[in-house]
């Protein structure tokens, strides 16, 4: 959701429609579009050998034995999880978290996820500058 767009598409979504996945795109997670702006139908198979949602270990059973891995592997992430993400936000956004186990334990496994997402404009705009760089350098 922070960092991996995909954690917050269905399955059935990816299944319908063409996303753009690339790391270093701003439209990152998004759907993709036509020309008359209508989503983009997937021509292919979803990747779901690079969906977050598909366990790690799911992923080395299905390597070893040469399998191929499905929507059908992949755990949804539900309404549990999205409130989870939304309260750590909304505290993180006034700096006030309630003294809870809890919320501890949720902002223990967010708060690395958050401040990555934080980074990723700056990031962006590093690898533009760099880019930009290069171009002039050669001119």
């Amino acid at each position: 959701m922070l960092l991996r767009p995909e954690w917050d598409r269905t399955c059935a979504d990816c299944q319908r429609f063409q996303f753009d996945d690339e790391e270093e795109s701003p439209r990152r997670g998004r759907v993709e579009l036509t020309r008359d702006g209508d989503p983009l139908p997937r021509a292919t198979d979803p990747p779901c050998r690079r969906c977050p949602k598909v366990p790690a270990s799911v992923l080395d059973v299905r390597q070893r034995t040469g399998g191929r891995v499905t929507p059908a592997d992949a755990v949804e992430p539900d309404d549990r999880h999205r409130r989870a993400v939304e309260h750590y936000l909304a505290c993180a956004a006034v700096n006030q978290f309630p003294d809870d186990d809890w919320v501890r334990d949720h902002a223990r496994l967010i708060r690395p996820l958050a401040r990555q997402a934080d980074d990723r404009p700056l990031l962006h705009l590093t690898a533009a500058v760099r880019s930009l760089a290069g171009r002039v350098a050669r001119d």
